[in-house]
């Protein structure tokens, strides 16, 4: 999904970085009530597994293409500002 200031995509392993500093660190700093981070490494196997769930969920039929979705500011630097749960 794309507007002129935002992209909606799904997640990528490139994104790694940005969606631990998003998830991990900036709302770690956010009282929540649950404590939610994970260290990198747990981070990164969270992220291989929604990017290898896209393509199996893909491959189910009659499945709404449902996960977790990289929003994207269309700013000067275009970095991640965070992610969604979506049925796309």
């Amino acid at each position: 999904m794309e507007t002129d200031r935002l992209l909606i995509r799904p997640l990528a392993m490139d994104d790694l970085q940005d969606i631990h500093r998003i998830l991990d660190i900036e709302l770690a700093e956010v009282n929540w009530g649950h404590d939610e981070t994970k260290a990198m490494d747990e981070r990164k196997q969270w992220l291989h597994w929604t990017v290898m769930s896209y393509e199996q969920l893909d491959n189910l039929p009659y499945q709404p293409r449902k996960g977790v979705r990289n929003v994207q500011n269309y700013s000067p630097v275009g970095d991640v500002q965070g992610n969604t749960a979506s049925s796309l």
